[in-house]
């Protein structure tokens, strides 16, 4: 190597680890939103019966090794959409049954979603049960950091939201199924806001919280719709819903 091609290399070396740490600099410039009472968004009662639900579902992938064999990656789908749940329980402003065990509960459910085998799902199952039969006070709520994984939490979404559509034709016989769908995509709308990988531009941040926010918001508005027997104003929160997934997959994941 020439001693002007080492000049370059011993530049251009500092100048990239720069620019790297300036752009994290710009990503953490940016105020994450403050989240609010989460009592006023939507009941702490649907997230408990969708945490329930969704380890019931898991259980079901666990009966025996060939079963987990052919519904692992739904396993591991269900398993990262209690992370989410149990993130927003454990810091949900009021007492609810899963709050004392909602920080053991994130990590059981992280371990069961990334479990290779049967054995070590079995276990992760084992501790997330544990956890979430876990009583007494928290010793301290999660943080509202990254935890649930983004590519899956937005499958499930797709799951949800598919239920949801199908459901609003017989609204006053499924608006107690629609709110509790309606806590979950709160859950991982609330999710999304601290997972900004998807944002390749800093200045892009901004509008990621706020379409996260946009996306909680009309999840909340569906719930109230859903407790209030308002089914205009559900399919009105529901068509919303909708456009605020389009515009930020056009944005950030336009495919």
């Amino acid at each position: 190597m020439s001693h002007s091609t080492l000049r370059v290399a011993r530049f251009v070396g500092p100048v990239f680890t720069l620019a790297v740490v300036a752009t994290a600099l710009r990503l953490l410039a940016a105020d994450v939103p403050t989240t609010p009472a989460l009592s006023t968004l939507a009941p702490a009662a649907d997230l408990e019966v969708a945490a329930q639900n969704y380890l019931t579902k898991i259980q079901g992938f666990l009966v025996d090794e060939a079963t987990f064999g052919k519904n692992k990656d739904q396993l591991s789908q269900k398993a990262n959409a209690v992370v989410a749940i149990a993130q927003t329980l454990g810091n949900y402003d009021g007492k609810n049954k899963f709050q004392a065990g909602a920080v053991d509960a994130m990590k059981a459910a992280a371990d069961l979603a990334k479990a290779g085998d049967y054995a070590a799902a079995k276990t992760a199952y084992d501790a997330l049960s544990a956890a979430m039969a876990k009583t007494g006070d928290a010793a301290a709520a999660p943080k509202w950091e990254k935890a649930a994984r983004l590519g899956k939490l937005m499958h499930e979404t797709a799951e949800v939201n598919s239920r949801i559509r199908r459901n609003v034709r017989r609204f006053a016989r499924t608006k107690s199924e629609s709110a509790e769908d309606a806590a979950v995509l709160l859950a991982f709308a609330q999710a999304t806001i601290h997972d900004t990988h998807e944002v390749k531009n800093p200045a892009d941040l901004p509008k990621w919280y706020a379409m996260a926010e946009d996306m909680r918001n009309s999840a909340a508005a569906l719930s109230k719709a859903s407790h209030g027997g308002d089914e205009a104003g559900f399919k009105a929160a529901l068509d919303k819903l909708g456009k605020n997934c389009d515009a930020c997959h056009e944005v950030f994941h336009n495919e």
